[in-house]
């Protein structure tokens, strides 16, 4: 059996979920091209591993994902996924009796129906598309309010909810013709009815069936071309056998707590489904209308300047009139001046009251288009609650195979925030979930051993502070032990024992979002992949955020991540750089300083600013930008940064002040362009260069720009052997080729994506890069693309692995320079291996 299968099987067991989301979302909107885009790239990555792994026949089972319709029946993609789901889990099954999976995909695709049945009108798949979105949010309610249940068996209060959420999924069941989930949620109705009747309470073992028969309900629901029903019939008939008992210890308690929304928005008002590039091209309308109505200031202007000539002009015919000494009787010529005059007068309070009048509609004008873009924008945010609906369900589940207790309480779900913020923060604070209860909380009897109540606390909460979101999650176990932590950091060889034992409790807390770190001694299902909190970090980072880690020990952690609100306006500090306006993410920002130049020291060449107690080593903005050079003026302006415990300050010539952005990316053909994340316009229309904050640090770390002497407690540079970073979102991919570089002696560090690989890049230095095509964020061709038009990478020389075989993609791969194309289809491992060593010479080489 292929060493790599049991990753490759976890693989499609996260993966199979999204491409099943992103169906249901793409029979709604068929023109969705981001959700197409995302399933596609799904797509990608399973074939990828497929032909990686050396099951090239197991591609047949994504057949109908190769030439993808819209908008044609998605009958046989959800059956193919139906196939792929059950061939790992048969394979699974086969490993777990020491027989070896069957790859035969014959045996394993279902037989296509006739087209008469698989093909079904556009209305009805509408409303089964618009049947599986009310079994998702109506199921959503349910396993809400049947864990508020199991955590208190005694209470009454969540049943009436779920009545009405069980009669709505019957109703709507009982329209597309599902009969079997009819038939289970009257009978959930009448078992729950019984149970409002009696005194007696809900055990857990009742909880769990029905939460396998709302598992059950939202895969059929998801899964309309599949008739077969035996699940819901068997969960049927277990749930006519119940009999209800007395309750057992529930493992998770979860308490909810919801301030009032910001948004004013009520209950019961009812939620329309717009297509997200519909809302984006509304918002770039908003920001449009809200940047031209500021040019009505210029017209103001104008006014003004219209009324101060025609005073002007009125000045000079009196003094005309005054030193000839002429009168209306006096002369013809008077009286014409003196009609003049009285024109003149007319005309300037005709002009005055149009100016008043004007100055006045273009502040009713400018408020009225900046509560547009505030309502525009307003648009794209979801209540926090969106996000932390799932996270009851995966706790309880979670704590019950680890065999603890938890009481997770949630505070803040009426927060209403930006969408796109919403999804980047779901796998970040899943993963601090899943840390915190394997890591975190400890079992029962060891917490009754060490004082503490049976039952660990997981708090999650959000909040606004300073225009930011600011969420928290802390738990009251174990906490990080900082001994275990300098014992790994050695054995793991990032630091020597010296160095590790100088190491104060916020610089290990630190070491603990070090890539590929982790305190685990051995791979389990929940940790351990080396997969940790550096990536949580990184998709933080992503959206301009920040994290931080307080723990002590045998009392608990504490995580907090703070982001912007909203990915559209970015709370900014606007800078000057040699007349360029730049600004950075207000996030990002530790403080501002000014100093006097006599308060700043040279040592070597390398300026700093004592400060507090700590040197903030200073980096010149403008040579970093290669806009020119700063001029260290008599006071100076300085922008700090906080990183690895070190204070960095990017002295620049000017700190216009905070400001509101509304940011665009930039275009994907350009690459990835150092130092800049995003460019921007302000309220007046002027163009601002967003800075990448990471990209700044990584070069004032790094001794080869010379930006910052290096500190004087680090441990000297030992001789590395080479390197190669490994690219590719599909981790069974990646852990593949890791391996056989490892085993050949080099040292090997992997990314997830092109987007990590770049940050990899600025960060270490390495003898080659092996990487994939289709990956998110930034793709292989263009990750190339950057590294042959940076300076210091360009020599790099790259391995483009990929499932792409035509002929256009070698020609697109060479068109970036890539030194090598190999194919995952016909991957094989002395090959590959191969064009390492030609390219990169054997390891012992130099």
């Amino acid at each position: 059996m292929n060493p790599m299968w049991p990753l490759f099987t976890d693989e499609v067991t996260r993966t199979v979920p999204r491409m099943a989301r992103a169906l249901d979302a793409l029979a709604i909107n068929p023109g969705d091209a981001v959700m197409r885009a995302n399933l596609m790239q799904e797509v990608a990555k399973l074939r990828s591993a497929m032909g990686v792994l050396g099951e090239p026949g197991m591609d047949a089972l994504l057949r109908p994902f190769v030439e993808f319709n819209a908008n044609a029946s998605f009958a046989p993609h959800r059956r193919a996924l139906l196939d792929l789901t059950a061939l790992v889990q048969d394979a699974n099954h086969a490993t777990s009796t020491n027989a070896a999976p069957s790859t035969n995909t014959a045996s394993t695709i279902a037989p296509e129906k006739s087209s008469s049945g698989a093909r079904r009108g556009v209305a009805e798949a509408s409303l089964e598309a618009l049947f599986a979105l009310e079994v998702e949010q109506q199921t959503a309610e349910v396993t809400r309010h049947l864990l508020q249940l199991e955590a208190h068996p005694d209470r009454r209060e969540p049943i009436r909810p779920l009545l009405r959420a069980f009669h709505s999924i019957k109703g709507a069941a009982r329209t597309v013709g599902v009969n079997e989930i009819v038939e289970l949620t009257h009978l959930l109705e009448d078992k729950f009815a019984a149970i409002v009747k009696s005194s007696s309470e809900v055990d857990s073992g009742f909880i769990e069936l029905a939460l396998l028969s709302v598992d059950a309900m939202k895969a059929r629901a998801n899964d309309l071309g599949n008739t077969n029903a035996g699940e819901l019939k068997a969960l049927n008939a277990q749930l006519v056998g119940t009999v209800l008992a007395a309750p057992s210890p529930s493992v998770v308690d979860v308490t909810t707590i919801a301030p009032a929304s910001l948004s004013g928005a009520l209950e019961d008002d009812p939620i329309l489904r717009v297509r997200a590039s519909q809302i984006s091209h509304l918002i770039n309308l908003a920001s449009s209308v809200n940047v031209e109505g500021q040019r009505l200031d210029s017209f103001t202007q104008t006014q003004l300047r219209l009324r101060r000539q025609l005073t002007g002009v009125r000045w000079q015919v009196d003094e005309i009139l005054q030193r000839h000494a002429l009168t209306l009787q006096s002369s013809g010529l008077g009286a014409e001046l003196s009609s003049l005059r009285a024109r003149l007068d007319r005309a300037r309070f005709t002009q005055n009251t149009m100016a008043d009048d004007f100055s006045a509609f273009a502040r009713g004008s400018q408020q009225l288009n900046a509560r547009l873009l505030h309502a525009a924008s307003g648009t794209r945010l979801r209540p926090f609650g969106d996000l932390t609906g799932g996270y009851p369900r995966l706790v309880r589940d979670l704590a019950r195979k680890l065999g603890k207790q938890v009481r997770l309480v949630i505070e803040g779900e009426r927060l209403d925030v930006d969408r796109d913020v919403l999804f980047a923060l779901d796998m970040p604070l899943t993963h601090l979930l899943r840390n915190a209860l394997d890591h975190g909380l400890e079992a029962p009897a060891m917490r009754r051993a060490s004082g503490k109540p049976a039952e660990g606390q997981l708090q999650l909460t959000a909040s606004f502070r300073g225009g930011l979101l600011v969420v928290e999650l802390s738990d009251d176990g174990a906490g990080v032990d900082p001994e275990k932590v300098r014992r790994r950091l050695v054995e793991t060889g990032h630091f020597d024992r010296e160095t590790a034992a100088l190491l104060d409790l916020n610089a290990l807390h630190e070491s603990l979002f070090v890539a590929g770190f982790s305190t685990r001694d051995k791979v389990t299902e929940t940790s351990g992949r080396g997969i940790g909190l550096d990536a949580v970090q990184q998709m933080v980072r992503d959206i301009d955020g920040t994290t931080r880690l307080e723990s002590k020990f045998g009392e608990g952690t504490r995580f907090e991540i703070q982001v912007p609100i909203s990915r559209v306006m970015l709370r900014a500090l606007l800078i000057e750089v040699e007349g360029e306006l730049c600004a950075f993410a207000l996030t990002r920002v530790s403080r501002v300083v000014r100093a006097t130049a006599r308060e700043l020291v040279v040592d070597g060449g390398i300026r700093y600013l004592p400060f507090e107690g700590k040197n903030i080593g200073l980096v010149g903005l403008a040579e970093q930008l290669e806009f020119g050079r700063t001029r260290y003026r008599e006071t100076v302006s300085i922008v700090v940064f906080e990183q690895l415990g070190r204070a960095i300050g990017c002295v620049v010539d000017r700190i216009v002040g905070e400001a509101d952005l509304a940011t665009q990316a930039l275009d994907r053909r350009l690459g990835r362009v150092s130092d800049v994340a995003s460019v921007a316009l302000t309220s007046e229309g002027e163009g601002v260069i967003v800075l990448d904050v990471d990209d700044i640090l990584r070069s004032a770390f790094d001794p080869r720009r010379r930006v910052l002497a290096r500190s004087v407690d680090e441990a000297p540079d030992v001789v590395r052997g080479k390197r190669v970073l490994v690219v590719d979102d599909s981790i069974s991919v990646r852990e593949l080729e890791r391996q056989l570089l490892s085993a050949a002696g080099f040292q090997v560090e992997v990314a997830i994506d092109g987007e990590d690989a770049w940050q990899k890049l600025n960060h270490s230095d390495f003898d080659l890069m092996v990487t994939d095509i289709d990956m998110p964020r930034l793709d292989g061709l263009a990750l190339t693309r950057s590294v042959r038009q940076d300076a210091r990478l360009r020599s790099l020389p790259v391995i483009i692995v990929s499932y792409r075989n035509s002929p256009e993609d070698h020609a697109r791969g060479m068109a970036v320079r890539a030194d090598r194309y190999l194919t995952k289809s016909d991957f094989d491992d002395e090959r590959f291996l191969s064009a390492v060593i030609d390219l990169i010479g054997p390891v012992g080489e130099r």
